[in-house]
């Protein structure tokens, strides 16, 4: 067994260096100001505005000829009182296609 003599030890100086407490409160303070502050990056990606198509007030997949056409049919046909019991059995999907129409 080795006798380790007080000599043999290095020597710290402790009277310069922070407590425990204070370095606590010191983290806690720069931890604060990181919260407060605003983030130089939003760290969620905002979501973009949905794009307009310019296709609205039209049905999709037809040309605009067949658009104009069509709303043109179904505008006369509501007026035409011959078609009155078509539009009655169909009233759903009548007013589903000139929903379509209205801007």
């Amino acid at each position: 067994m080795k006798t380790v003599k007080s000599t043999d030890l290095p020597i710290y100086d402790f009277s310069n260096d922070k407590s425990e407490v204070d370095e606590i409160k010191e983290a806690i303070e720069q931890a604060e100001k990181a919260m407060a502050a605003p983030a130089a990056k939003p760290l969620v990606p905002t979501k973009k505005a949905a794009k307009k198509s310019g296709k609205a007030g039209r049905i999709v997949g037809i040309s605009k000829d067949e658009n104009v056409f069509l709303q043109t049919l179904l505008l006369d046909i509501i007026a035409d009182h011959s078609y009155d019991e078509l539009i009655e059995k169909n009233q759903a999907a009548y007013d589903k296609l000139i929903a379509r129409y209205n801007k």
